[in-house]
């Protein structure tokens, strides 16, 4: 079942009311990155990919998205979750 999630077209979704952002691929719920806001700092403490989404980019995906607004709205990172700290921020993040 997950080869068929991670070859399906994917859409990321930023959900502010629930201080999320949330990946599906053909109505299925991929996974979910949690944030929250205080100042002008985001705080991005938690990404979750349930089994069908492992090993398809979809947390990439999440926080792609999410370090788009981020920059968008002009707020700083604060990496709390460990995927982004330690896996996103080394391989995708550029100073």
């Amino acid at each position: 079942m997950r080869a068929m999630f991670t070859t399906l077209a994917r859409t990321v979704r930023h959900v502010p009311e629930k201080h999320q952002f949330t990946c599906e691929a053909d109505k299925t719920l991929l996974g979910v990155l949690e944030y929250r806001i205080e100042d002008n700092s985001i705080d991005m403490y938690r990404t979750f990919v349930l089994p069908e989404g492992r090993g398809g980019g979809v947390a990439k995906a999440l926080c792609d998205e999410a370090f788009r607004f981020a920059k968008e709205k002009q707020l700083n990172v604060i990496p709390t979750c460990s995927y982004i700290s330690e896996t996103y921020m080394k391989k995708y993040v550029t100073n």
